[in-house]
């Protein structure tokens, strides 16, 4: 289990835990659509841009889903005779009927933008001519100071779909998923020491559909095998859960967060300097977008960051923010965060959040050969790997080379023999003595494989050094404001694992799902 941790670089603290229209998806996946769910994909009208994060609400009970990163979303397929709205910052959204979703296929839903640039834009100080413009550090001291205004105070719950994994090359490694009901005493509580904050697991599950590595899940043990570059790291305690939830600058107003937001009651405006970009929409509600980074000579570090704020017109209700911290004159962010609020019984609650942090590592063990045995009935070797090999590195006979007593044998072909095996076969006579021999003859022979690599993109035996990113996300499906953490409930333990917390019985867990990421064949 990998704990919460402060990441120090250049002296610096650094925390790493941050027209509707139906068309069918030209894009093969390797997993089966599901005959009780549809598929659907939301994209830019302009541009064809997947809408990141969009939400979907089902219009007559309030429950939903957001869609993940690259705009996929499932929805089960009993809510065929209601209604969804789709919704994002910075578009139109769509109402539309689920019937009008196709079974089987991939269906994609167009949002139409809606923004305005800061060209004819009018701001103003709540003065009735409109003379005294607002700058931007005034629009975002207004909106920090306001959190308690417009967010609960008072005791809340939301039901959430959580997660966390690993990304690497565009594949998902490590899944696991959550189902969970987080209870929120008030914005004035702290959310890790007070006793009324709490989180009940419903369903947890290891996704054994994606692929799945030891050594990259395990902790940061300080021996270089995992780690994240220029970093020295602490355990702070808590699990997975309490991990992501210190990255909401929102919520933890006063906490300590991440650099280089620090306490963003205090720190956010003195770190940075802030730009408006102009106006954008949700529905039809106006929403400053201001771009900010941070200021030079207030950090003095080879580290930066950069982001977006979004800031309601009228209340200053914070509705989403964006984060990104990278090395200066690197592409590549170190950590981001994505956060967004929305507005449900009169006061703005978490819609989503999702942190992510790179790291790196290093094995030359990764990837190796566990077994290697001759059937002398096929008259084949059969190599066995410690994961999952790449199919396209198999084939070539020339990276196979076996001898034995002093003589290469010939090979005929080589196939894959399963997820995790080759089949070697051998030319008709290759060991003339083959039938009488006992199963010693593996001591004769000598091998020599090369060439082959696993999923992950690790070479046979070979020292590797990959970059991975490590997500944490959690997504709420529905809001219930006013609603107090139960007398007699069952909760997690704050500092332990999810995967070591008893599931608590739900019998409305059928109206709430699991959004997993659809696999792409490559």
């Amino acid at each position: 289990m990998m704990n919460s941790r402060f990441i120090k670089a250049n002296r610096l603290a650094f925390f790493f835990f941050m027209c509707f229209t139906l068309i069918s998806l030209h894009r093969v996946y390797s997993q089966e659509v599901q005959s009780n769910e549809l598929l659907a994909r939301v994209l830019n009208s302009k541009t064809n841009i997947p809408i990141v994060f969009a939400t979907i609400v089902l219009k007559n009970n309030g429950n939903g889903v957001v869609a993940d990163r690259d705009g996929y979303f499932r929805l089960p397929y009993k809510y065929q005779d209601e209604f969804i709205s789709v919704s994002s910052i910075g578009y139109s959204s769509k109402t539309l009927a689920v019937s009008d979703l196709k079974s089987g296929i991939i269906n994609t839903i167009l949002l139409t933008p809606k923004t305005e640039e800061l060209q004819g834009v009018v701001l103003s100080a709540n003065s009735p001519s409109g003379k005294s413009a607002l700058k931007p550090e005034e629009i975002v001291r207004k909106a920090i100071q306001r959190i308690p205004a417009n967010c609960p105070t008072n005791p809340y719950s939301y039901i959430a779909y959580y997660r966390d994994y690993q990304l690497f090359k565009d594949d998902y490694i490590n899944l696991n998923e959550a189902l969970v009901e987080v209870y929120d005493a008030g914005y004035n509580s702290d959310k890790f020491s007070d006793a009324y904050n709490q989180t009940t697991l419903f369903e947890y599950k290891e996704n054994n559909d994606f692929s799945r590595d030891t050594i990259w899940s395990s902790n940061y043990d300080g021996t270089g095998e995992k780690f994240i570059k220029d970093a020295k790291i602490a355990g702070l305690g808590g699990n997975e859960l309490g991990i992501l939830n210190l990255h909401d600058p929102i919520r933890n107003r006063s906490r300590n967060s991440f650099s280089f937001v620090h306490i963003f009651k205090t720190d956010f405006l003195e770190n940075h300097s802030f730009k408006l970009e102009g106006i954008t929409y949700r529905d039809d509600v106006p929403i400053y977008r201001l771009s900010f980074k941070t200021k030079y000579e207030k950090i003095k570090s080879r580290y930066a960051a950069e982001g977006v704020i979004y800031i309601a017109k009228d209340n200053y209700g914070i509705y989403k923010f964006s984060y990104r911290g990278y090395e200066r004159h690197a592409y590549d962010p170190l950590y981001s965060l994505e956060l967004e609020y929305l507005p449900k019984g009169g006061k703005m609650v978490l819609n989503y959040i999702s942190f992510n942090n790179n790291f790196q590592v290093r094995s030359k063990d990764n990837f190796r050969i566990q077994s290697i045995l001759l059937d002398q009935d096929k008259n084949a070797f059969f190599i066995t790997f410690n994961n999952t090999i790449k199919p396209s590195t198999i084939n070539n006979i020339r990276n196979y080379r076996f001898i034995y007593k002093k003589r290469k044998l010939k090979i005929s072909n080589v196939s894959s023999a399963g997820p995790k095996s080759i089949k070697v076969s051998l030319v008709n006579g290759a060991i003339p003595e083959l039938g009488s021999m006992d199963k010693t003859v593996m001591a004769n022979v000598n091998y020599k494989i090369k060439n082959i690599e696993d999923m992950l993109g690790r070479k046979l035996g070979k020292l590797s050094l990959n970059t991975i990113n490590q997500f944490r996300e959690m997504f709420v499906q529905k809001v219930f404001i006013g609603k107090a953490l139960p007398l007699h409930g069952q909760f997690i333990n704050k500092n332990s694992s999810l995967s070591n917390t008893e599931k608590v019985k739900f019998k409305a867990k059928s109206d709430y799902w699991v959004n997993t990421p659809l696999k792409l064949t490559k």
